[in-house]
């Protein structure tokens, strides 16, 4: 069995650098498998029912947080758990991704969520309906991203309509090999 620990990105203990910095090299001394990290951009005020916490927590960006803790740690799983991908732009969170994954030695699992809270998604200006299928085409425009040095990415949310040259891929091939 392997063992994460879920939370580096969260609360007042982990939301500095001495103590993101301590926690991950600590987890990775005690041989936890992997560090994971979650993601609300925007909290409601007051906070409502289905809030996982109150708006005034601390939480850091997921993939800062992770980018940090691949600079002080050497071979524990660094993991998102999760981003929520219909807040996110595609093409920008594919390269921040594929940063995180080429600068920790492609240790990085990608996690992602369509979101549930509608006051965080009405928050960041993304509309709760049809996140579903906007998660299924920002993950096969990510893949492309990743797989290819020339990307066509067609689908209708993401408006990349012509050939795009991210140099995603060739960055993850670079991790890969």
């Amino acid at each position: 069995m392997k063992v994460g620990l879920w939370g580096l990105n969260v609360g007042m203990t982990c939301t500095t650098p001495d103590g993101v910095g301590h926690i991950a090299r600590l987890a990775e001394e005690l041989g936890y498998e992997s560090l994971w990290v979650g993601e609300h951009m925007a909290l409601p005020s007051p906070r409502v029912a289905g809030s996982p916490m109150d708006p005034t927590d601390p939480i850091l960006d997921p993939l800062a947080t992770l980018a940090f803790a691949a600079a002080t740690t050497t071979k524990v799983v660094l993991a998102t758990g999760v981003v929520l991908l219909p807040q996110r732009n595609p093409v920008a969170l594919a390269k921040e991704a594929a940063t995180v994954d080429v600068l920790s030695g492609g240790r990085l699992v990608l996690g992602v969520g369509v979101a549930n809270l509608e006051p965080e998604m009405t928050a960041v200006g993304t509309p709760m309906a049809g996140r579903g299928q906007r998660s299924i085409e920002y993950v096969e425009a990510m893949r492309t991203l990743w797989a290819d040095d020339v990307a066509f990415a067609t689908q209708a949310q993401i408006n990349l309509r012509v050939p795009y040259y991210a140099s995603i891929g060739a960055m993850r091939r670079r991790v890969l090999r």
